[in-house]
């Protein structure tokens, strides 16, 4: 029932037999095949559901397929994200992150590699394995990466975004400033914007910040606001307004509710409702 869950893609049933599944059920050749179909049909909540089953993802499919390199090799962003979730040690010489960086440098240098509804996401893939490994990217090649596809919703651009979101330094958002202040280039310019959309989540999750002194909250608030009535372009405004409501939730209400129909005011930045 899991295995045919998986293969017409209902997450919900899936995961509900998963809550109900017991180790025997999860161990195994079946537990490999069931982690094997949901990897390849994009199912990554299933796959993260399996690996905190402890399902070996060390171990090789069919024809000798190490999953991790499987998944690098064809950008599939979420799913290795997945494969990797329980890996204590990506320092270690040979360690899945390791060989799972080397094959999408070669997946990409080689143009191989194909996407579910996307095309692969090599360069997250790289980006996010490059910092489990210690190695911090400077703000102008995250942002070349996330422009090869220059999609919002590509998971090249995620990676990108939400890694310079982390820094909540003084340095990235005047990066990120300067980006969103180029009227003349679309693309760079909304990747400045959500880098600010970001770095106001990161604000909201750190726990090493002091919330009476957030550094750089006024410039965001100053910056964005007049967006919020100028901004002509449909997809760049709901970026500023995500932005916004990130920097000056205390203010937003009344700031946003000209905006009320926008899609991004309906759902928020986060999912859940803004007004």
């Amino acid at each position: 029932m899991l295995l045919a869950a998986v293969e017409r893609e209902d997450d919900d049933a899936a995961l509900e037999l998963l809550h109900d599944a017991t180790a025997d059920d999860l161990a195994g050749d079946d537990a490999v095949t069931l982690l094997t179909a949901a990897a390849h049909a994009g199912r990554d909540k299933v796959v993260d559901h399996l690996v905190a089953w402890d399902v070996d993802v060390s171990r090789p499919w069919d024809g000798d397929v190490d999953p991790v390199t499987w998944a690098a090799e064809n950008g599939r962003y979420w799913v290795l994200q997945a494969l990797l979730s329980r890996c204590s040690d990506p320092l270690g010489s040979d360690s899945p992150h390791r060989r799972a960086l080397r094959a999408a440098q070669e997946a990409l240098a080689s143009g191989t590699g194909a996407g579910i509804g996307q095309p692969p996401a090599h360069w997250g893939v790289i980006t996010d394995l490059e910092v489990a490994l210690g190695v911090h990217r400077s703000p102008d090649e995250l942002m070349a990466r996330a422009l090869v596809h220059a999609d919002p919703d590509h998971d090249d651009w995620f990676a990108s975004v939400f890694h310079l979101g982390l820094r909540i330094d003084q340095e990235t958002f005047d990066w990120a400033l300067e980006a969103a202040q180029d009227t003349s280039d679309r693309d760079r310019r909304r990747f400045g914007l959500d880098t600010i959309n970001h770095l106001g989540i990161g604000l909201s999750v750190s726990v090493d910040v002091d919330d009476t002194e957030l550094p750089f909250t006024r410039e965001a608030e100053d910056f964005l606001r007049p967006l919020l009535h100028s901004e002509q372009d449909p997809r760049t405004l709901s970026i500023a307004l995500a932005a916004f409501g990130e920097h000056c939730s205390s203010d937003m209400a009344p700031a946003l509710l000209p905006h009320a129909d926008h899609p991004v005011n309906r759902t928020g930045s986060n999912g859940g409702s803004i007004l």
